[in-house]
Order: structure tokens, then C-alpha cells, then sequence
């Protein structure tokens, strides 16, 4: 059986490393639906984003990012189509609080996008 290669080896875009917990706030959308998500991990060729409801792998999503107003880098609002290409579930808890937490591994189709992701990923 052949070894499979490391994620590192596997990925076509490098990771952006960032020191903050950075959240942002995007609305994903697909044939069934419109459900706001927190993007993480974001990446010039992808993103991770936390959902409630995550569409079906192979899925085409729109990820909208709306405009931060006064902003310099991110005025105005950006869309960019991407495609499903795993999902995540994970389940935590402490003492006082039980959770339960989803979200996709989208892939940036660059066909597809009305803004190109560099443009919003420095």
C-alpha cells in the first residue's frame, strides 16, 4: 500500500499562520440554503468555516464577506464560490457548558470567483 503524504505535502495553497484568534463572519450559501458561518483558517486556496447546517461534500457553496466599513483593506463586500470538500464535527465540554460545533473544508474555485481570494488574503 502506497504511504499517503503528509497535509503539508498535499496542499497546493500555503496556510496563512495568524497569531489572534481570528474570526470572520460569512454567509454561505447553496441550492437549499442561506446560513450565516465563522470563517477560520483561511488560506489562498480555501477556508474552513464553521456552520450550523454543512452542505454535502462536493457541494458548490457562495461565501459572502460583508464589507468593513472605515476599513482600508476590506471596504467593500466580496463573494466568492467555492466547493465542499470535507466536513468536520466535533463535541467539547466543561463543567457548566456541553457543545456541539461543524463546519466545512472549502476549496476556492477559481473560475468561479468574482474576487479573487488574494485580494482579500494578504
Amino acid at each position: 500500500m502506497k504511504k499517503r503524504p503528509a497535509p503539508r505535502e498535499r496542499r497546493s495553497s500555503q496556510r496563512i499562520r495568524l497569531t489572534l484568534d481570528v474570526a470572520v463572519p460569512v454567509l454561505v450559501k447553496d441550492d437549499d440554503r442561506i446560513q450565516w458561518g465563522m470563517a477560520r483558517n483561511v488560506s489562498e486556496g480555501g477556508m474552513l468555516i464553521e456552520v450550523p447546517d454543512p452542505p454535502a461534500i462536493g457541494r458548490e457553496v457562495e461565501i459572502s464577506f460583508p464589507g468593513i466599513p472605515g476599513s482600508v483593506d476590506s471596504p467593500e463586500h466580496a463573494v466568492l464560490r467555492g466547493e465542499v470538500r470535507h466536513q468536520l464535527k466535533w463535541n467539547f465540554s466543561s463543567e457548566t457548558n456541553r457543545r456541539n460545533l461543524s463546519a466545512i473544508g472549502v476549496k476556492f474555485l477559481r473560475d468561479g470567483a468574482r474576487v479573487h481570494p488574494s485580494g482579500w488574503v494578504h
